[in-house]
């Protein structure tokens, strides 16, 4: 398991998915700065806070909504299935490998149930170590 609090974790996955916190012109807000989270593709802006870590509570909270969780599962998918895979066994089943046919793996159906059932943390986590591997 990750040595990160859930908001770090957060965090970075966010920062991984495209999001960026924006400081607002000063001089168009009468002199005061507005920390703004820009959604990937700025689609959308949320509304301006009194900090940078304000803004970031904003993104999603991957550690903690399944729905969030599943989303970043997916983009790790898209990267590098394996590896995601790998380590999604490790975190879940706390094992270092599991028995594996060619490209395939051997899983009972205990192992397989355990693995289906992940907390959205070990989905979040699982995702940050896939996604923040450089190409």
């Amino acid at each position: 398991m990750l040595d990160m609090t859930d908001q770090q974790i957060n965090r970075a996955l966010a920062e991984l998915m495209g999001y960026r916190v924006v400081n607002l012109n000063p001089e168009w807000w009468r002199n005061k700065a507005y920390w703004v989270l820009n959604e990937p593709l700025e689609e959308r802006q949320h509304i301006g806070k009194g900090t940078e870590d304000e803004a970031w509570c904003e993104a999603p909270d991957y550690c903690n909504d399944a729905a969030a969780s599943l989303e970043v599962q997916a983009k790790a998918l898209e990267r590098d299935p394996k590896g995601y895979i790998d380590t999604l066994i490790g975190i879940v089943l706390e094992v270092t490998s599991i028995y594996q046919m060619g490209d395939g793996y051997i899983f009972n159906l205990h192992y397989l149930s355990l693995l289906l059932s992940a907390s959205p943390r070990q989905r979040a986590e699982a995702a940050y170590i896939t996604l923040s591997i450089k190409d």
